[in-house]
């Protein structure tokens, strides 16, 4: 016994093996959890060692990926720029880029994913500028009316005004608080630098109208947070070209009176599979690699209803539309990309992506 009550030895025991890579969490509290732990019950026979338990969960593709958390949704096939780190306007025609998802399709889909997930975010944002869609709002709607769906969209801010966003926090306030823990609307601002003239480089935005936009962007971070307090976020894809902005990006949108509250998001560059060039200041994937989060968690649907493997494989990779067969059929068939990550035996597009340790929701 020690005089000194702030004296204390302590023995550490540390795990083989870093399972909090796996966020493994068996508890039945919501369909997600319900679905891992049936599976692992009735394949563990009787085992306790949680160790063991950890081991054969880490293996088991039907407790890794249960159902869909994210669903990212093109509504609106056009967009404003041709950023530095966007694939899109490259890869996708002319004819992919004008198409547009109704929302009577989009109703059909929300009442599927309520079914499927119970629990989720919906993005109207995969690919295209979703505020350039005529009937946006109402695809805002068709997700609120649902309990367990939250709305997230990314956007360049460009069409916020006040009216807009007065608008929108009433059809929000007309819907009773997420259950599943985010807010009712989440906003993602694409800002990428704290200078005019790197965000027109980083856009591709030309120098004479480049600082009037930029304000507008910028100002739109203040509307949205007028209204949606502590739900926006401004945003910088970090790259080789804004590195030098990064720590002033940091510590103006960190501090707690800046225009989003302190609220921010650092991404990190995306080559998508080695397509785009190399341009990421630091690489940041882990020692060692561990199944996907994107197919653990994601689904993304095009305008047209067509599901690719995941948003790194752009038009390649479809594995079936949503439309002619629904989501529970669709997500199923990606099952086998799954036990492929898990066996680390990689198609050529997954053993060049780093994405596969980032994570949504």
């Amino acid at each position: 016994m020690k005089a000194d009550i702030n004296s204390f030895e302590i023995e550490t025991v540390i795990s083989q093996k870093d399972w909090r890579l796996y966020r493994l969490f068996f508890a039945c509290g919501n369909r997600d959890g319900l679905l891992a732990c049936k599976s692992l019950f009735q394949a563990a026979e009787g085992e306790n060692d949680v160790e063991l338990l950890s081991a054969q969960a880490s293996a088991m593709p039907e407790v890794l990926r249960t159902i869909p958390g994210f669903y990212n949704v093109q509504i609106e096939g056009t967009c404003s720029g041709a950023c530095q780190y966007c694939p899109y306007p490259e890869v996708y025609n002319e004819d992919r880029r004008n198409r547009r998802m109704t929302v009577s399709d989009f109703r059909k889909l929300v009442k599927e994913m309520t079914l499927l997930s119970e629990q989720a975010v919906v993005s109207l944002s995969a690919w295209g500028e979703p505020l350039r869609h005529p009937d946006f709002t109402e695809f805002v709607r068709a997700v609120l009316e649902q309990e367990g769906l939250s709305v997230l969209i990314e956007t360049d801010g460009l069409k916020i005004t006040e009216e807009f966003a007065s608008s929108l926090a009433a059809v929000s306030a007309g819907f009773p608080v997420r259950n599943n823990g985010h807010k009712n609307i989440i906003w993602i601002i694409s800002l990428d630098a704290v200078s005019p003239e790197t965000y027109g480089k980083i856009r591709g935005i030309d120098s004479v109208h480049v600082s009037e936009i930029f304000t507008a962007a910028v100002q739109s971070v203040t509307i949205l947070q007028n209204y949606f307090p502590g739900a926006v976020y401004p945003q910088m894809v970090r790259i080789n070209g804004n590195e030098e902005e990064l720590e002033k990006f940091y510590r103006f949108w960190s501090d707690t009176s800046s225009p989003s509250g302190g609220n921010l998001i650092i991404q990190k560059y995306d080559d998508f599979c080695g397509m785009l060039s190399h341009d990421k200041p630091a690489d940041l994937a882990p020692l060692e690699r561990y199944p996907c989060w994107h197919i653990r968690r994601d689904m993304t649907i095009f305008a047209d209803g067509s599901v690719p493997v995941c948003r790194e494989y752009l038009c390649d990779g479809i594995i079936g539309n949503v439309f002619d067969e629904g989501i529970p059929a669709v997500w199923k068939k990606n099952a086998v990309s799954m036990a492929e990550q898990i066996c680390k035996d990689y198609p050529d597009k997954c053993r060049k992506c780093d994405e596969y340790y980032t994570f949504n929701f």
